[in-house]
């Protein structure tokens, strides 16, 4: 679980989290989702817009994402993005 705000700060993760992106929890509450990634600026941009339209017009996206690891390893991971 991770809740962020509009700009994609981090604001709270769950120990899953930790363990699956390997940071501690302080570590993950310095970064913006964007780092978590590990698409390019461009598309990372466009997932976002593309998140955010979808979840203005059906609540919720869900979706696969190109996860970026602290140690640098790329995994896919799905997720399931909803504004609260």
């Amino acid at each position: 679980v991770t809740v962020t705000a509009d700009d994609g700060a981090i604001l709270y993760v769950n120990d899953a989290m930790t363990r699956l992106f390997g940071y501690s929890a302080a570590e993950l509450l310095a970064l913006n989702v964007r780092d978590l990634n590990a698409d390019p600026p461009a598309r990372k941009e466009e997932m976002i817009s593309e998140m955010q339209r979808t979840c203005a017009a059906e609540g919720r996206w869900v979706g696969e994402l190109n996860s970026l690891r602290k140690d640098g390893s790329q995994f896919t991971s799905r997720a399931a993005v909803a504004p609260f």
